[in-house]
């Protein structure tokens, strides 16, 4: 089931459902957003904002949530904003963040996966979030070696990086060439 919203009040989904879409949720007072199946920002590329200026609440994400990013052109995907962010109303579980490539993966790209800002979306905030409060799953391509970095612009995002993995016999090539220009240049100290 794929809900798609704009709107206000508490949020809950339970494992098996998606919550999807582009738009903002909103809760006031003391609701929260508890995300325990899938979210899966945009329809298509696009952007789905958790506006948490307004409550006590806080969004967080189930240990059983999982996120679904589609990516295409470097610097072009679905994102999540967080407006709101105070550093301690969100919560990662060590989700699982899966990837589908709509034609534009590659060596170099880097994606915005979430953004973090203290009001509507003008001031950037620093998230707090490190290494193991979320996981690459799949639809990465396996030629490619990617991570996510926490400290880009400052620690007010999270974002993919992708980049080429060298083929170890290149690695290897590499580290004998480099030892025989060492062994050469020695060569030429000792002449001298």
């Amino acid at each position: 089931m794929l809900f798609r919203s704009t709107g206000l009040g508490p949020v809950t989904t339970d494992v098996g459902t998606t919550l999807g879409g582009s738009g903002i949720l909103a809760p006031v007072g003391d609701a929260t957003i508890m995300i325990g199946g899938n979210l899966a920002p945009g329809d298509g590329v696009g952007t789905l904002t958790f506006d948490l200026r307004e409550t006590a609440g806080a969004l967080t994400l189930e240990p059983t949530s999982t996120l679904t990013f589609e990516l295409d052109v470097p610097g072009t995907g679905d994102d999540i904003a967080i407006w709101g962010s105070t550093g301690g109303n969100v919560a990662f579980n060590g989700n699982v963040l899966d990837f589908v490539d709509l034609g534009g993966l590659s060596e170099g790209g880097v994606f915005t996966l979430f953004s973090f800002f203290e009001d509507d979306g003008v001031t950037p905030m620093a998230h707090g979030f490190g290494p193991g409060d979320l996981v690459l799953g799949s639809g990465l391509p396996p030629a490619l070696a990617s991570q996510l970095v926490y400290s880009n612009n400052g620690g007010t995002t999270i974002d993919l990086a992708i980049f080429v993995i060298p083929e170890p016999a290149a690695v290897v090539l590499a580290g004998l060439g480099a030892l025989l220009l060492t062994g050469r240049a020695r060569r030429r100290e000792r002449r001298a």
